[in-house]
């Protein structure tokens, strides 16, 4: 409201200014309009630095519980039983990350989430007992994605 406001006195003044009706006080009046624009613009950005800097920090944090999630699917000694429950437990804390993230930082949490879901439907009908590195390919591929998918993401937002 403040910069409609500002910008309304400013066109008025340069109306005014313009018709030879104007004077000392509207050339001031615009000034002082201007001025206030400018720091309502300025507030305003500084504002929204903030409330970035905010969600990439709580999405960091959100994030580092995601990490032990990742390395127990890429351990070469975990079970499939042990991978899938790690990859169920990182989509549940994905959904943190992406709430922390917000919109801009969420195309790569939903990478992620993609990576996840894709490593779960490889894992399907494998019996959990079975040794993750001796897992099919397809199951290698899926768990090698969630990991660049987990380093993009943590690359992106800067942790």
């Amino acid at each position: 409201m403040k910069l409609s406001a500002g910008l309304l006195v400013v066109t008025a003044a340069a109306a005014l200014s313009l018709s030879g009706c104007g004077s000392q006080a509207a050339s001031d009046a615009a000034s002082a309009a201007s001025s206030a624009v400018a720091s309502a613009a300025s507030q305003a950005a500084s504002a929204a630095s903030s409330a970035a800097a905010q969600a990439t920090s709580g999405a960091c944090e959100a994030l580092t519980s995601v990490q032990g999630s990742v390395a127990e699917q890429s351990d070469p000694a975990a079970t499939v039983g042990q991978v899938r429950a790690a990859a169920e437990q990182a989509q549940t804390q994905l959904e943190q990350v992406a709430a922390d993230a917000g919109p801009v930082q969420g195309a790569l949490v939903s990478a992620m989430q993609a990576a996840e879901g894709a490593l779960l439907s490889n894992l399907e009908g494998v019996p959990d007992d079975t040794p993750i590195s001796e897992a099919s390919q397809p199951v290698a591929n899926a768990v090698a994605a969630v990991k660049t998918a987990y380093d993009s993401l943590t690359s992106g937002l800067g942790c």
